[in-house]
């Protein structure tokens, strides 16, 4: 997975927002995201409490459907980009 940004290339500039769908399938889009030298936060949407890898910050607040979840994401990140991985799991 290759993510391009004109800018230092070594600034850690975007905070990436996965669904958990399932273990395994996050477990692995999350050790893509994590090697890539922009990411500067990863935050798993998901409203259980489960063990996530200790790079991973829990999201808790809805769908990315929803308008609240949005406003509580913009209100989070620190970042100058977002990365809202869609792919339904």
């Amino acid at each position: 997975m290759n993510i391009l940004i004109a800018q230092d290339p070594m600034s850690k500039n975007i905070t990436c927002f996965i669904p958990y769908g399932t273990k395994k399938d996050m477990e692995f889009t999350v050790n893509e995201f994590a090697g890539n030298v922009h990411i500067e936060d990863i935050y798993i949407l998901n409203s259980k409490k489960e063990n996530l890898p200790s790079h991973c910050k829990q999201f808790e607040n809805g769908s990315l459907q929803q308008t609240k979840t949005l406003q509580s994401v913009a209100k989070q990140i620190q970042s100058e980009y977002i990365l809202f991985y869609l792919k339904q799991q």
